[in-house]
């Protein structure tokens, strides 16, 4: 899958808005929007919510949770993992 981020991040710490567009090797497509907050220690936790899609995300409808982590200074460049939950359904 090739996974696509605009992401609005101020400061490092408190609310973040990012759209999501991830494009599976089938060729669909499935966009969704997470609303996160962001802590000082580098972690921060969400919910999703999706917006459509193509293709076998046709008409899909849906929500979830985010969470993740920073690992390294924001400054000079960092690592970041999330773990992600979607409910799908069309």
């Amino acid at each position: 899958m090739y996974w696509t981020v605009q992401a609005d991040y101020i400061k490092n710490t408190g609310p973040a808005l990012a759209y999501v567009n991830v494009t599976f090797r089938d060729g669909s497509v499935l966009w969704y929007k997470a609303t996160v907050s962001a802590k000082s220690d580098g972690t921060s936790a969400g919910a999703v919510s999706v917006m459509g899609g193509k293709g076998r995300f046709e008409g899909a409808k849906g929500d979830g949770t985010v969470s993740g982590a920073a690992v390294g200074a924001r400054e000079t460049g960092v690592n970041v993992y999330f773990d992600l939950v979607i409910n799908a359904k069309k």
